[in-house]
C-alpha cells in the first residue's frame, strides 16, 4: 500500500495563516481535540516548515491512538527529513510491527540501511517491498565495491581503493568505515584536499570525536599553509570538547606560531629583512620560527595526525622567506636557506634567484640565464626575474667582448668617483717606465695602458657608459660600422613603452600557454592565473569586457583544452574554498562563461554542492561587492535552471535569504543597465521552479514536502514587496525566451490559485497582465502549443480569482473573441484546436462574469463562436502543479512570433497570398482598433492602492 499526498493540499497547507503560530508543547493541546484535527494540524505545520510543532502534534496523536500505523509513518518521515535517522528507523520499525509489509516503511527503512552500509538488511527490505530492480542492483554493486576497496587498500593500490570506495559511498554515504577508508587511501595517494573533504563527513557522523578536528586543522595549518582555516578548525574542536587537552595544546601552538608569522610578514612589508631573518632563523636565545615549525610537524607526523605524503608548505614557505630575507641583506647565510628552499621546492622563486646570482658571481652567465628562464617559466610576471635576466644577458655578451669594468678592476655599479680613482691607480701601476723596471716589455705596457685609457674613455662619459651598460660597446667594429644610430636605438623608448603597456597581456598568455604534464603543474598554473588576474584586478576586473577577455584566454588555451574536466573540477573546488572577493569574481566568471558553453560545468557544480556555497556567498557579497553579488546571481540562476536541485540544497535557502532578495528589488538600483533587478527576479523564479519540481516529482508518499519559501514570503509579507509583482509582469511583457516565460507563468499560476496571494497584485497591473496574455495567445505559432496551454492555465485563475472578477469587467468582449479564435472553429488562421486547448478554452469560458449581461441567445451564440460542445465532465479542469512543473524548455530558445513567421513566408514566396484565386486566406486578419486599450508600460507603473471596491472607469475597454 502506498500513501498518496495531494500536491494542492500541500500548497494550501503551505500558505495557511497558521504559519505564524508560535511553537507549542503537548500540554497546551486540549484533551478533547479529535485525532483527525491533530493530524491535520501536524500536516499544516509540516508544510510551513515548522517541524517541531508538527512532531508535537504527531506525538500527541500517537499517544492517543498508538495503533495508527500511518501516524507513526508520517512522524518517521518527518524525523528522516531532519536527518534524525535513528528515530526515523524506530518509527518505521513500529509501522511494520503494526502493519507488516507496508511498502512505504519498507522502502524508507531500506534506504536508511543502504546509507549506513547494512547491505543484507537493506536488500531484505527492498525484496519485501517488491523492489527487485534498480535499487537492489545498485545495492549489490555498492556492496561489491566496498569489498574491492578494502582489498585494494591491503594491496596498496590506492587509486583503485579511492575509485571503488567512491562507488560504494554513492549509496552508503553515511557509512563511517567507508569514509575513513577513503580518507586513508586519499592521504596515501597524496590527495590532501580531497581527504580533508572526507574527514568533514566523518565529523558529521561522529560530531563528538576530536581526532578529525585535529587532523583537518593540522593539515590545513602546517601542510597547506592555510593558517586561518587551520585555526578556525581547531576552534571548532574546542567548541565540540572544551576540556580536550589535545585540542587545547594544538590551538595554543598554532596561535603562537600564527602570531609570530604575522609579525614577520609586517617586518617584510617594512623592508626590515635583518630583523625578520632573526625571527625566522633564531638566535642564541631563541631557536626561531623555522625550527619550531619543523619540530611541530615532525611530532604530528609521528602521531599520524599529518599524513606521511602530505606536504610541509608552511615550513617550506618559512625557509623561502629566510632565503629572501638573508639575500636582501647580502648575508652568507642566504646560501644555506636558499639551497634548502630548492631542495623542498625545485621551483622556489627566491631559491632560483639566489642560484642564478651565484652563477653570475662566478661569471657562469649561461647557467645564470638558464636558471632565470626556469624561474620565469614558473613565476611569470615577476619583475626581479626580468631585470636579472636582462642584466645576465648583457653580462654574457660583455664576457665575450671587452669588459671595461674588469679592466679597471671595478664592480658593475661603480660611480664616477670610483671610476676616476681606479683609473689613476691603474695608470700608476702600468705606466711604461714603471713596467719596464718590473720586467714588462715596452710594447706590452703600452698595450695595457691603451686598454686602460679606452676603458676610462667609455666609463667616464655618461652617454657611452649607458650604452655599454646596455650591452652596446661604443668602440666595437660592429657598433661603429654596422649600426647607423651611433647614439643609441631611436626606438628604444617606444619599445620600452609598448613593453610596459602590453606586458601583462603577454604575461597572461604565457601563464595560460604553459605545458602541464601532471596535476601538480596544472594546479600551479591555475594558482598563478588566479593570483595574477587578482593581483592586477584594476586591469583584469575593470569591466565586463576585461573579465571576458581574461577568461577567454584561459578557455582558449592549451592548458584548458588538454585538461578540461580537471580544470573545471579544480575551479569548482576553489569556489567552495576561496574567500578573497576578487579571486571569487574570476572563478565565478569562468564557471559562468564555461557553463554556458558546456553544461558539464553546471553538472559538476551541482554534484560538488556549489548551490549552498553560492547562497552563502550571496549573503556576504550583497554589502561588500555589488558586482560579485550580481555575478553570483547569474551563476546560481544558470546552474539551477539546467538541472534539478536536491532537497538538501534547497534547505540552505531560508526565509531571511528570500526576504533579502525581495527587499533588494524594493530598493533603487544603482545599475543603469538593470533598473529592475532582473538577475534577482530570475533567481526567485528558478527557486520557485525548483520548489515545484521538488513537490511534484517525489517518488512516493514517503517524502516530506518542501516549503516553497518564495510563495510563503509573498503570502505572509506580500504587501511589503509589491515592486516584485510589477516587475515580473513587465518582464513577461518584454521577454522573448520561452523558458523564462514558463518560469514566470508557473509562479503566476501558484499566486492566483493560492488564497493568500490572489490579491497580491495591483488591479491596474492585472489589467496590463491580461493585455500581455491576450497578445501572446494570438501571436504564438502553433508549434508552441505547450506555452499556449500554460498561458490558458494562468488565464483562468487570473479571471476567476483576482480583482478582475469584480466589476467593471475588463476586456470582456476581447477575451471571448480570443477564445473563439483559439478554439479554431471556422477560422483558417489557426489550426484545429487540440483536445487540451479545447478543454482549457472551455474552462476559461466558464468564468461567470464573461457571460454576464448577455441573454440566453447571446450565451448560445458565444458557445457557437467558441466552437465548443463538450460535456461538463470534459470541461472540468484537471490542471495542477504537477502539470505546470512538468513543462520545461531549453534555456536560450526564443519564442517565435506568428506575425514574424507569416511575414517571412510571404517574403519567401514572393506573392501576395491574400489575392490567390483559390480564395483561401493565409494572412492574419487586421487587429481590431482599440484606442482605449492600455498599452503595457516600458517601466513599472507608479505605486497604486489596490482597488478594494468597484469603481467606474471610463475608456478601459469594451464594456
Amino acid at each position: 500500500m502506498m500513501v498518496q499526498i495531494s500536491v494542492l493540499a500541500v500548497a494550501a497547507g503551505l500558505l495557511s495563516s497558521q504559519s505564524l503560530v508560535a511553537a507549542i508543547t503537548a500540554s497546551e493541546i486540549p484533551d478533547d481535540v479529535p485525532i483527525s484535527s491533530l493530524l491535520n494540524s501536524a500536516n499544516t505545520h509540516l508544510a510551513m516548515g515548522q517541524t517541531s510543532d508538527a512532531l508535537t502534534y504527531y506525538d500527541v496523536a500517537i499517544s492517543r491512538d498508538p495503533s495508527n500505523y500511518l501516524t507513526f509513518f508520517k512522524r518517521g518521515a518527518t524525523y528522516l527529513s531532519l536527518g534524525r535517522t535513528t528515530q526515523a528507523q524506530s518509527d518505521f520499525d513500529k509501522v511494520l510491527t503494526i502493519k507488516p509489509g507496508f511498502e512505504g516503511a519498507l522502502i524508507q527503512r531500506a534506504k536508511i540501511k543502504s546509507k549506513s552500509g547494512n547491505w543484507d538488511a537493506a536488500k531484505e527490505d527492498y525484496l519485501a517491498a517488491g523492489r527487485t530492480g534498480a535499487e537492489v542492483t545498485e545495492l549489490e554493486e555498492a556492496e561489491g565495491a566496498s569489498k574491492l576497496a578494502v582489498d585494494a587498500e591491503k594491496r596498496a593500490d590506492y587509486d583503485e581503493c579511492i575509485a571503488q570506495a567512491g562507488v560504494a559511498i554513492m549509496v552508503a554515504n553515511k557509512n563511517l568505515a567507508l569514509r575513513k577508508l577513503r580518507v586513508r587511501c586519499r592521504f596515501e595517494r597524496g590527495e590532501v584536499q580531497e581527504g580533508i573533504s572526507d574527514l568533514a563527513h566523518v565529523l558529521q557522523m561522529q560530531p563528538g570525536d576530536t581526532d578529525p578536528h585535529l587532523q583537518i586543522s593540522s593539515v590545513l595549518f602546517y601542510s597547506l599553509a592555510d593558517t586561518e582555516r587551520g585555526l578556525t578548525q581547531i576552534r571548532k574542536c574546542l567548541h565540540s570538547d572544551p576540556d580536550s587537552k589535545t585540542c587545547t595544546k594544538l590551538y595554543r601552538r598554532q596561535k603562537q606560531i600564527n602570531k609570530q608569522l604575522l609579525k614577520i610578514r609586517r617586518l617584510f612589508e617594512k623592508k626590515s629583512f635583518s630583523t625578520a631573518a632573526k625571527y625566522l632563523a633564531g638566535s642564541e636565545e631563541d631557536i626561531g620560527l623555522i625550527q619550531e615549525i619543523k619540530e611541530e610537524v615532525a611530532e604530528l607526523r609521528e602521531a599520524n595526525t599529518i599524513p606521511a605524503k602530505a606536504p610541509s608548505n608552511l615550513y617550506t614557505e618559512m625557509v623561502e622567506m629566510a632565503c629572501e630575507a638573508y639575500g636582501e641583506v647580502k648575508s652568507k647565510k642566504a646560501s644555506i636557506y636558499c639551497t634548502e628552499a630548492l631542495e623542498l621546492n625545485e621551483h622556489s622563486l627566491h631559491g632560483l634567484l639566489a642560484k642564478a646570482q651565484q652563477s653570475c658571481d662566478e661569471e657562469n652567465y649561461e647557467a645564470c640565464i638558464n636558471t632565470l628562464n626556469l624561474a620565469n617559466e614558473h613565476h611569470p610576471g615577476n619583475q626581479s626575474i626580468q631585470s636579472k635576466l636582462q642584466a645576465a644577458q648583457i653580462a654574457l655578451k660583455r664576457s665575450k667582448e671587452k669588459d671595461y669594468y674588469k679592466v679597471l678592476g671595478l664592480p658593475k655599479d661603480a660611480d664616477e668617483l670610483q671610476i676616476k680613482s681606479a683609473y689613476r691607480r691603474k695608470t700608476r701601476e702600468h705606466h711604461p717606465d714603471k713596467a719596464i723596471r718590473n720586467g714588462v716589455t715596452k710594447e706590452d705596457a703600452e698595450k695595457r695602458m691603451a686598454s686602460i685609457n679606452e676603458a676610462y674613455e667609455v666609463l667616464s662619459d655618461p652617454e657611452l657608459k649607458a650604452r655599454f651598460d646596455r650591452g652596446d660597446d661604443p668602440n666595437s667594429h660592429e657598433s661603429r660600422q654596422g649600426n647607423p644610430f651611433q647614439h643609441g636605438n631611436p626606438f628604444e623608448g617606444q619599445q620600452q613603452f609598448f613593453h610596459q603597456q602590453g606586458s601583462r597581456g603577454g604575461e597572461l598568455d604565457d601563464i595560460c600557454s604553459v605545458r602541464c604534464n601532471s596535476s601538480q603543474l596544472i594546479d600551479q598554473a591555475l594558482r598563478t592565473y588566479l593570483h595574477f588576474t587578482t593581483n592586477f584586478k584594476d586591469e583584469y576586473l575593470a569591466s565586463d569586457h576585461a573579465v571576458a577577455s581574461s577568461i577567454a584566454k584561459l578557455l582558449e588555451s592549451e592548458l584548458f583544452k588538454a585538461n578540461e574536466d580537471y580544470v573545471r573540477i579544480q575551479l569548482v573546488y576553489s569556489l567552495l574554498q576561496e574567500d578573497e572577493l576578487a579571486t571569487l569574481y574570476i572563478i565565478a566568471s569562468f564557471l559562468l562563461y564555461d557553463g554556458r558553453r558546456n553544461e558539464d560545468t553546471f553538472k559538476i557544480m551541482n554534484k560538488e554542492g556549489s548551490f549552498a556555497r553560492l547562497v552563502e556567498l550571496m549573503k556576504c557579497a550583497k554589502d561588500e561587492d555589488s558586482r560579485l553579488h550580481k555575478l553570483l546571481l547569474e551563476l546560481l540562476y544558470d546552474m539551477s535552471r539546467m538541472q534539478k536541485l536536491s532537497l538538501e540544497d534547497l534547505s540552505h535557502v531560508d526565509d531571511d535569504f528570500v526576504k533579502c532578495q525581495f527587499q533588494i528589488i524594493e530598493e533603487l538600483s544603482d545599475d543603469v543597465n538593470d533598473p529592475y533587478h532582473y538577475p534577482i527576479i530570475r533567481v526567485l523564479l528558478v527557486l520557485n521552479e525548483q520548489y515545484m519540481v521538488a513537490a511534484t516529482t517525489a517518488p512516493d508518499a514517503t517524502s516530506v514536502p518542501t516549503t516553497n519559501r518564495v510563495v510563503k514570503i509573498l503570502s505572509v509579507c506580500g504587501q511589503n514587496y509589491m515592486t516584485f509583482g510589477e516587475n515580473i509582469i513587465l518582464l513577461l511583457n518584454r521577454e522573448t525566451e520561452t523558458s523564462l516565460q514558463l518560469l514566470i507563468l508557473k509562479l503566476l499560476y501558484l499566486l492566483f490559485t493560492t488564497e493568500a496571494t490572489r490579491e497580491y497584485f495591483y488591479t491596474n497591473d492585472l489589467r496590463v497582465l491580461l493585455d500581455v496574455i491576450i497578445r501572446n495567445l494570438l501571436d504564438l505559432p502553433n508549434e508552441l502549443i505547450s506555452l499556449r496551454h500554460t498561458y490558458l492555465r494562468v488565464l483562468y485563475p487570473l479571471l476567476a480569482h483576482t480583482q478582475l472578477a469584480q466589476p467593471p469587467h475588463y476586456k470582456q468582449n476581447e477575451i471571448l473573441k480570443v477564445l473563439a479564435l483559439l478554439s479554431g472553429s471556422g477560422n483558417a488562421h489557426f489550426a484545429p484546436a487540440d483536445e487540451t486547448t479545447t478543454r482549457l478554452v472551455s474552462r476559461v469560458g466558464q468564468v461567470p462574469w464573461l457571460n454576464e449581461g448577455k441573454d440566453t441567445n447571446d450565451a448560445d451564440l458565444s458557445r457557437k463562436l467558441l466552437g465548443i460542445s463538450l460535456p461538463s465532465s470534459q470541461t472540468e479542469s484537471s490542471v495542477s502543479v504537477v502539470d505546470l512543473a512538468g513543462l520545461t524548455e531549453k534555456p536560450g530558445i526564443q519564442t517565435p512570433s506568428r506575425k514574424t513567421e507569416a511575414a517571412l513566408e510571404a517574403a519567401a514566396d514572393g506573392v501576395d497570398k491574400r489575392n490567390r484565386s483559390d480564395g483561401v486566406k493565409f494572412a492574419m486578419p487586421p487587429a481590431t482598433s482599440h484606442r482605449d486599450k492600455q498599452i503595457p508600460p516600458k517601466a513599472p507603473p507608479r505605486r497604486r492602492t489596490k482597488l478594494k471596491e468597484p469603481i467606474n472607469l471610463e475608456n478601459t475597454g469594451d464594456q
